[in-house]
């Protein structure tokens, strides 16, 4: 999905990124608006059309993935037409603010490519989302003929699923995301959802938490990636169903 990966901020009062190092030095302070340092530190990459994007190599689910690199497709292209479809921050709560709609990664799992990626969108979507205390999302909207759209689900049913996997970053460095599935009610015509826990090698980090929906209504794909230091499924699950039910917005006929 370049939107699978998924991978998902904005005016708001910084976070504390982490405890002190051995040292005795303060960790970075991570500010809630700060999407691209977040990102970063999480191991969410963001590749450019024209960059060859670090991802990990696929694994069978109970291993862990290791990295390699993939070409994108360079085929899919922002549909303005779909940003009306996108989550309004106050659809939300009051404390949500919108970041921005320009696509700056994909939302790439377990090793494997990106819905985006792995298959040919006829259009996609983007926004980013932040709220006070340190939580994020990101959303990703999907366009494919509905035969692909359909076997976009089972993709990533299949091949974004694991245990665990490694974003090999700078030595000492290194990110860990383990996953387990997530029980969430039915949304649109099919879900598959994903808790990932974010830890890292080097202590200074604060853990984060999150949540991953992949759900699908007819020929539209979305992805939603929320995450942060606390993150409720709950709200992760109403954020799914308001990306869903906001398709209607732009729905004129399938494809």
């Amino acid at each position: 999905m370049r939107w699978l990966i998924v991978a998902l901020v904005v005016v708001l009062v910084p976070a504390c990124a982490g405890g002190s190092s051995g040292s005795g030095e303060a960790g970075p302070q991570r500010g809630a608006s700060d999407l691209a340092t977040v990102r970063a530190q999480a191991g969410i990459v963001e590749p450019t059309a024209t960059e060859r994007a670090v991802r990990p190599t696929p694994a069978s689910r109970s291993s862990t993935a290791t990295a390699e690199s993939f070409e994108q497709n360079p085929g899919y292209a922002t549909d303005e037409s779909l940003f009306d479809a996108l989550i309004a921050p106050g659809d939300i709560a009051t404390t949500w603010t919108f970041g921005g709609d320009d696509g700056i990664g994909v939302a790439a799992f377990c090793g494997g490519l990106a819905i985006e990626e792995q298959f040919e969108p006829i259009g996609w979507a983007y926004g980013s989302y932040s709220a006070v205390g340190g939580e994020w999302a990101e959303q990703w909207i999907v366009r494919l003929v509905e035969p692909d759209a359909a076997a976009a689900m089972e993709y990533a049913r299949s091949a974004l699923t694991c245990d665990e996997e490694t974003l090999e970053r700078e030595a000492g460095n290194d990110v860990f995301w383990d996953y387990e599935p997530l029980d969430i009610s039915p949304i649109g015509d099919e879900i598959h959802a994903l808790r990932v826990d974010i830890t890292y090698e080097n202590p200074v980090y604060t853990p984060m938490m999150g949540n991953i929906v992949f759900a699908r209504q007819g020929e539209f794909v979305v992805v939603v990636l929320h995450y942060g230091f606390s993150v409720q499924p709950e709200l992760t699950e109403r954020m799914a169903e308001i990306a869903v039910a906001r398709l209607e917005l732009v729905r004129d006929s399938s494809v």
